[in-house]
């Protein structure tokens, strides 16, 4: 292997974690002297991550973002044919969900590589896919010489909704945003007995729900406890959670704290990480959460099943809805006691599950094809 392109196909927004695995990689590989190079779409908020690995020398082919209409969809295909992607060793491309690949200027590429990966980071189990592209997409899977999932759902999923399978599958898990603990971090004390609820996503209540969160601390029982909701993240239901919490009387339980660049100091005063949201296969934040010895509540889709267990290292939600929240909360609430055991549970289940050395661990699996 000795040129490798990688080709981030996402264009749906700036940066994400389903971005954060092609490029560690590609700093990884840079710094090992491989020859490198990125193609992705140029969105002025990767400036930083873009010139990181400029900085190591990466070259680039650069798409342009959010691009419309029919002359710059035009324009954006001419620049992806220009890709010489049968000069390279191994092309990596780097999906969100699972059939990206299949739209334009992207569904034929895969004839024009000597030997491809493809790693997808969520699923859809509502989609549809017509038979056209369903096709298309069992070619891209079949030909791929491995199939990186960030969560075993993704398989399940194109197996059992899509009748799609898949050539050389492997799970890899996205990785975390920080260096991996070698030892549990201490558990918070209560600052006057406060209790500390987390959460670390982007404002989308279609795919995470901190809207039905925010509505189920809204009962007089829970106003009446003493916790606050440290809600992290941008996005573009932002108004409408602050609204939200303004109609709830919710201004100093309930706290809209942005995005954070420290994970890990958000953590550290965490005593319960939650995740209970509608579509995530295995987000980065649960694992984060865990090996920072949290315990965590989640919901039952995805992988998070996989690594949070009911009543052993968390508690899993049994639904998306203010009546299972509410159940799953109270619960949780009554076994504080418990919680630090907890999350020393979820740290050992983190460093069996998680993949480490990270880098090394991918490339030896490139290394093998």
């Amino acid at each position: 292997m000795k040129s490798i392109l990688f080709l981030s196909v996402m264009n749906g927004s700036a940066w994400g974690g389903s971005e954060e695995q092609w490029f560690r990689l590609v700093l990884w590989m840079a710094k090992e002297k491989y020859d490198v190079t990125v193609s992705c779409f140029d969105w002025p908020e990767k400036t930083e991550k873009l010139t990181a690995l400029q900085n190591e020398g990466i070259k680039f082919f650069l798409l342009p973002s959010k691009s419309k209409g029919v002359f710059a969809k035009w324009q954006l295909q001419l620049l992806v044919n220009k890709i010489p992607f049968e000069n390279y060793d191994l092309v990596f491309i780097n999906q969100g969900g699972f059939e990206d690949i299949t739209h334009a200027p992207f569904k034929i590429i895969y004839k024009r590589c000597k030997k491809y990966v493809i790693s997808s980071h969520n699923y859809d189990e509502n989609g549809q896919l017509s038979l056209g592209r369903t096709n298309l997409l069992k070619k891209w899977f079949l030909n791929a010489s491995l199939n990186i999932g960030a969560s075993q759902k993704i398989f399940d999923t194109l197996k059992n909704k899509f009748r799609l399978f898949v050539n050389n599958p492997k799970i890899i898990y996205s990785p975390i945003n920080f260096d991996v603990p070698f030892a549990e971090e201490i558990y918070p004390s209560s600052v006057n007995d406060l209790i500390i609820f987390t959460m670390l996503a982007a404002f989308d209540v279609n795919r995470k729900a901190q809207d039905v969160l925010i509505k189920t601390f809204n009962s007089e029982k829970w106003k009446t406890r003493n916790w606050q909701l440290h809600l992290y993240g941008q996005g573009k239901d932002l108004t409408l959670l602050e609204t939200i919490i303004n109609e709830n009387a919710l201004q100093e339980k309930v706290l809209l704290k942005g995005h954070t660049a420290d994970v890990k100091k958000a953590l550290l005063a965490t005593h319960m990480y939650l995740q209970i949201t509608r579509l995530d296969a295995m987000p980065i934040s649960v694992m984060e959460a865990m090996a920072m010895a949290r315990p965590c509540i989640v919901s039952n889709v995805g992988d998070m099943p996989v690594w949070v267990k009911h009543e052993d290292n968390g508690y899993i939600s049994s639904s998306v809805t203010v009546e299972a929240i509410d159940e799953v909360l109270e619960l949780a609430w009554h076994q504080k006691e418990q919680w630090n055991e907890m999350g020393k549970k979820s740290f050992k289940k983190f460093q069996e599950l998680y993949p480490h050395p990270y880098e090394e661990k991918i490339i030896s699996l490139l290394k093998s094809l």
